[in-house]
């Protein structure tokens, strides 16, 4: 696991964000503010996505980055999903040789 970390700069996600099911308890909000006016998780999901879906953006992907999870869990991207003849290349360059 800590050399696959070495790879991605974001190892706090990648530590804390799937490996545990977590139930969110707010009894100790609750003491303090009224937790019904809050959106509830169906709903909140629902216009997050109809949110996105009107203006939709993604960041850049670090191919890099990528190239070399994908070389650690012996993963191959299809080509076809990378766009630019450059970002190509820099996968394949860190996927197949650079450390």
């Amino acid at each position: 696991m800590d050399k696959f970390l070495s790879y991605h700069p974001a190892t706090y996600q990648i530590i804390y964000d799937r490996l545990f099911n977590r139930k969110f308890d707010n009894s100790k909000i609750a003491k303090y503010i009224n937790v019904e006016d809050f959106t509830l998780f169906d709903q909140g999901l629902k216009e997050c996505l109809e949110k996105f879906l009107e203006n939709p953006k993604f960041k850049n992907i670090d191919w890099r980055a990528e190239a070399l999870k994908d070389r650690r869990t012996k993963e191959l991207t299809n080509l076809n999903e990378i766009l630019g003849v450059k970002q190509k290349i820099k996968y394949l360059l860190y996927r197949f040789f650079i450390n």
